[in-house]
Formats: C-alpha cells, sequence, structure tokens
C-alpha cells in the first residue's frame, strides 16, 4: 500500500509537472505561434518593402535615361545649332571676302581712271599749251598777213599811179 502510495504520489506529482511542462509548453507554442505570426508579418512587409524598392530603383533608372536622353538631345541640338552658327560664319565670311575683293577690285578701277584723269589732264595741259602756242604762231602769222597785205595793198596803190 505505501508503495502504491508512493507510486500513485509519484504519478501525481509526474502529471502535475506533466502538466506544469505542458501549460508551459502550450504557452511556448503561443508565444512561438505569435512569434511566427509576427515574423509573417515582417517577411509580408519586407516583401513589399522590396517590391518598392525594385519600383522605385525601375522608375529612378526610368528617370536617369529619361535624363540622359534629354541631355543627348540638348547635345544634338546644340550641335546642330553649333554647325548652323559655323555655316553662317563661314558663309559671312565668304561673303565679307567677296566685299573685300570688290573693294579691292574697286580701288584698283578708281586707281587707275585716277592715272588715267592725271594722264589726261597732263596731255590735255600739253594740247592746251601747244593751241596757245599755235594760237601765238597764229596771231604773228596773222599780223605779218596783215603787214604783208598792207604792204601788198601800198605796192599795188604805188603799181597804179
Amino acid at each position: 500500500v505505501v508503495m502504491v502510495r508512493r507510486t500513485l504520489l509519484d504519478v501525481m506529482r509526474r502529471l502535475r509537472e506533466s502538466d506544469s511542462q505542458k501549460a508551459t509548453a502550450e504557452a511556448d507554442a503561443d508565444a512561438l505561434t505569435n512569434e511566427r505570426d509576427r515574423l509573417r508579418s515582417v517577411h509580408g512587409d519586407l516583401a513589399q518593402t522590396r517590391d518598392l524598392v525594385a519600383t522605385l530603383q525601375n522608375r529612378i533608372q526610368q528617370m536617369e535615361e529619361e535624363d540622359i536622353q534629354a541631355h543627348i538631345i540638348s547635345s544634338e541640338e546644340l550641335r546642330l545649332s553649333l554647325q548652323e552658327a559655323q555655316t553662317r560664319m563661314r558663309d559671312q565670311s565668304a561673303t565679307i571676302a567677296d566685299i573685300k575683293a570688290q573693294v579691292r577690285q574697286q580701288t584698283d578701277d578708281i586707281r587707275a581712271k585716277d592715272m588715267t584723269l592725271r594722264e589726261t589732264d597732263d596731255k590735255l595741259r600739253m594740247c592746251e599749251s601747244k593751241l596757245k602756242k599755235v594760237q601765238y604762231e597764229l596771231r604773228i602769222a596773222q599780223e605779218d598777213l596783215r603787214t604783208k597785205e598792207a604792204e601788198l595793198v601800198a605796192e599795188t596803190s604805188r603799181t597804179e599811179e
């Protein structure tokens, strides 16, 4: 009887220990379930965060590509604008060179005409000088002619007398 009692007490003690362990195990299981649920929630949050980060990275990459495209387009427009400006400058330089050549030609023409005019002036002065000389000689010849005419008239009058 004592043994049965001891065994019974021992079994009851073990039962209480087992109940206590069971309660502890159940509490631990509940805690683990709660922790598992919390970890699943965190895992879901992490998945959402990863998706959000991936979306943001894609958007950043897209914006960078758009920015690069805009810079490329802007650079191309600037390059074309620069080429147009260079072409206009070359055209203007050619026009300026043409104008300078025309001015040089006109200057040369003016110099040639000036030289011709000077030569003509010199010839005209020479002609005027010759004309004056001829006019002077003509006056002398006319005076000689008048004198001879007067002598002829006088001689004719003497001859008639």
